[in-house]
């Protein structure tokens, strides 16, 4: 793991690794927040997250939201999208290892996912909202 200042990170991300759906992503950070965390992993979390929100979003959605604030001494990074959520019966089932509900889908995205948060002592959990679907990281603040 290393210091990632947020800001940096999430401006390299989009302009390097998610530039063809950069329009598409509402990024919301208003603090200068740094976490501990592998930054490759962290990369390979949050990309896998952006993409899956993109591509259950809502049709006539303008865009997904990435909400990074300070919850509690945490930092917390919601992807956000305005779908029709994840359906109760699959829930429980979310971050297991080849479950999927994409035919093409391999299941291992989110499994990957929450085994790279917790090596990195973050927390991946999925929130539940009226509409869409919210999945959050939540790890330590790094104060430098």
């Amino acid at each position: 793991p290393q210091i990632i200042s947020l800001v940096e990170f999430f401006e390299s991300l989009l302009n390097e690794d998610l530039i063809d759906a950069k329009q598409q992503i509402k990024l919301n950070i208003t603090d200068r927040i740094n976490i501990l965390f592998d930054e490759k992993q962290l990369r390979q979390v949050l990309i896998n997250l952006i993409r899956n929100a993109l591509r259950h979003n809502s049709a006539d959605a303008e865009y997904i939201e990435v909400n990074v604030d300070l919850k509690e001494g945490r930092t917390c990074i919601d992807v956000v999208d305005f779908g029709s959520g994840v359906a109760k019966r699959d829930i429980s089932q979310l971050f297991k290892p080849f479950f999927s509900t994409e035919i093409k889908g391999t299941g291992l995205g989110l499994y990957l996912s929450h085994t790279f948060c917790e090596a990195n002592h973050a927390k991946l959990t999925y929130i539940e909202r009226q509409q869409g679907a919210c999945f959050r990281m939540e790890c330590s603040k790094f104060i430098d």
